[in-house]
């Protein structure tokens, strides 16, 4: 009876290790960007040479990293350089995601990339995550804006003297950070993380 019970115990191990090396193994390199386009819309960007044994690319959003929409599928040509839009993001967060489907079957996912969206404001942050820059979009030319980490410690602040502001951040600590974007009276609160 105790045999029965450690080949099944060892079978499922078994399984789950095959399963993590088959997620690993699914991981699509190609790196892409997300910004804001114009009228409310996401540009989603990528370069990558010509796969032979590639059936398409499709763009994928998320507003919970849950449940993936296809917005978009492109069939790989000669040109290295691919882009497509997003005509409806959603208020809050938009996630973006990369799906290859290979001639064998196998599907590859890309790094999830998002960007907040403020569409009472018409805020845009892009890249979130950020490495070693942060944009941002306002509708505004003049304002300022108050960053602060995850336990309210103030960290810097920046004039928004243009309607697009870039942000350092290759010098912060991973982690979640607040904007407190201010214009005339109005304040609004946006988080980003670094990666």
């Amino acid at each position: 009876m105790w045999s029965t019970k450690l080949i099944i115990v060892t079978s499922l191990a078994l399984l789950l290790v095959k399963t993590e090396q088959l997620h690993s193994q699914t991981k699509l390199s190609i790196s892409f960007d997300v910004q804001p386009g114009t009228n409310n819309t996401v540009v989603i960007q990528w370069n990558s040479k010509l796969e032979i044994d590639s059936f398409n690319y499709v763009i994928e959003k998320s507003t919970d990293k849950q449940t993936w929409q296809t917005i978009a599928e492109i069939t790989p040509q000669s040109l290295h350089g691919y882009s497509s839009v997003d005509y409806h993001p959603a208020e809050g967060l938009n996630y973006y995601r990369l799906k290859q489907t290979k001639s064998t079957g196998k599907v590859l996912l890309s790094e999830i990339k998002w960007i907040q969206i403020n569409n009472a404001g018409k805020l845009y942050l892009w890249p979130n995550p950020a490495t070693s820059v942060l944009y941002i979009k306002t509708p505004f030319g003049k304002g300022s804006i108050d960053m602060f980490d995850s336990e309210s410690r103030f960290i810097l602040k920046i004039s928004i003297n243009n309607f697009i502001t870039d942000i350092p951040t290759a010098n912060l600590s991973k982690g979640i950070y607040y904007l407190h974007i201010r214009h005339d009276k109005k304040t609004f609160v946006e988080k980003f993380v670094k990666d």
